[in-house]
């Protein structure tokens, strides 16, 4: 799930409290909505696509492990 970076790390935060798991927590900073580089002109401009590779990477690698794939 994508959530914005301020709110993630306030989940990670309330969860260490709670002392609740997080299964993973991972960030990708300068990635923009839909995990996409921000480019252009407009960099700080939050992009559609495509997806940065490193995402697919971890996606990847996270079901490898979660299924046995």
């Amino acid at each position: 799930m994508q959530t914005p970076f301020e709110d993630a790390l306030n989940l990670k935060t309330s969860c260490k409290d709670k002392q609740t798991p997080l299964a993973e927590f991972k960030s990708y900073p300068g990635l923009g909505h839909g995990f996409s580089p921000r480019v252009g002109l407009r960099g700080w401009k939050d992009t559609t696509g495509p997806m940065d590779t490193k995402v697919l990477q971890d996606i990847a690698a996270a079901a490898t492990r979660a299924f046995g794939l």
